[in-house]
Formats: structure tokens, sequence, C-alpha cells
């Protein structure tokens, strides 16, 4: 099911999905791949992330923060609304500049979600939406090493000022519960694992799973050359000779 083909509602929650410049994405892999791979590798991380927005059935629509034009035509079949914003200057201004936006609009609630998560899947961005029950309620879903926040749900407008980055699942909790919101801690794997480092792409070729990252990276040799996979094409030879 796509966004377009949902009963779309005020009370549902939008999604908001920054999304960088192609040409400036995942910098800090820039010692384990080139430049054209890394834009590569995000482009197929937001079309992984982009269907499972698509086969999430709790939403009530996606508005993409972006300024690369480019991303319109990666995003042409998600029935996204465009907030124009420079990722840039910082992840937090871009969500805080897409929720009032989507506020003045009438969107009442919203899910932040990464645009580097390829292991997430529509149930659990539908886990995170079933969590809002009233307004002061505020969930929130660490990375991997549980200090980050990858995602935050709440009602809009939001109460608490954002502040992505390292260390931010502190500063989140410790804000919403000093305003007295209900605060849950979500975790989810497929929304907690984000590439941005070699450990990461290791992390996430173990599993066996079928995304537009996973074939990329194993298509491409970048999974032979950082943890010893072997071609894509030798892994299809295999699956026909077991059969």
């Amino acid at each position: 099911m796509t966004l377009s083909t949902r009963s779309i509602h005020g009370a549902s929650p939008w999604a908001i999905l920054p999304i960088k410049s192609m040409r400036s994405a995942k910098q800090r892999l820039r010692t384990v791949l080139t430049a054209a791979e890394r834009q590569s590798l995000f482009r197929a991380m937001v079309s992984d992330v982009l269907a499972a927005i698509g086969q999430s059935t709790g939403l009530g629509g996606l508005a993409i923060v972006t300024h690369d034009p480019s991303v319109r035509s990666l995003a042409r079949h998600a029935d996204a609304r465009f907030i124009q914003c420079d990722l840039d200057q910082g992840q937090s201004l871009a969500v805080a500049t897409a929720a009032k936006t989507l506020e003045a609009e009438g969107v009442t609630r919203m899910v932040t979600i990464p645009s580097d998560v390829p292991l997430l899947t529509g149930p659990e961005i539908d886990s995170l939406c079933s969590t809002l029950e009233h307004k002061r309620t505020m969930s929130l879903a660490p990375n991997r090493d549980g200090t980050g926040t990858n995602s935050i749900a709440c009602s809009l407008p939001c109460a608490i000022p954002l502040s992505f980055g390292e260390s931010s699942l502190t500063k989140h909790l410790t804000a919403a519960r000093n305003r007295g919101l209900e605060t849950r801690v979500v975790r989810l794997p497929g929304l907690s694992l984000d590439l941005d480092v070699r450990s990461d792409l290791v992390e996430f070729l173990k599993h066996d799973v079928s995304t537009a990252s996973r074939t990329f990276l194993l298509d491409s040799g970048i999974a032979h050359r950082v943890c010893g996979m072997p071609h894509l094409d030798s892994l299809r030879e295999m699956t026909a000779t077991d059969h």
C-alpha cells in the first residue's frame, strides 16, 4: 500500500524524512568507499527507507525535507510532500522546519525517520505510530549503541527542542520528562542500524535480507572488500547449485 491509496486523516502521524544532498552524504564512510560508491549506497538506502514507508499502514502522509533536486526523481513514486531545507545546517533544524510546516497545514502528529536505515520495515514504523496514545506522549527510538536518537514520535507542536546527534537520547529524554511528557524508549532493530561507519556495514551485511542496499554492496564488490563476502553473481551461482 502506498501513501496515495491510504485513508488520510488528521490524527494519523506524518513521517518526516530528511534527505541530505546525494553528493555530501555518508562522509564518515569516505575512508572505506569512494565518492561514487557513497552516493550509490545512499540512493539505495533511501530507496529501502521509502519502500518501508510505503509498507506502513499507520502513516497519514510523508514529508521529505531536502534541497537536492535529484531526490524528487528518486522519490517520484512516494506521493510525498516536499519541504525545502538545507540539511547541511543540521538535521535538527530540518526536522523542526518540517514540523512547523506540517503543523500549520493541520497535521497533529509526526514520526521522524532517518534516510540511512535500510533494515527499516513498515511494521516497525507502525509500532512507533501506535505509541502515540495522547498529546502528552513521546516515543524515542535509539540508535544501535543506545546513545543517539534515530526517531522521535510525538504530537505537534513538538514540546521539546530537537537535538539529533551523539548522546541525543539522554538530552531528549531529560527535556521530555522536564515537560511532564510520558516518554517511551522503543527499541527497533531495523530502525536502530544506520550505516555511518565500516562496522555498521559489516553488521548490516550479516542480515540476509532483500534490500537495494545489500544488493548494491554485494554487486559492487564492496561487501567482499569490507568483510570478505562473495560477489553477488557468485552467491547466485551457489544458490542455483544448491537447488
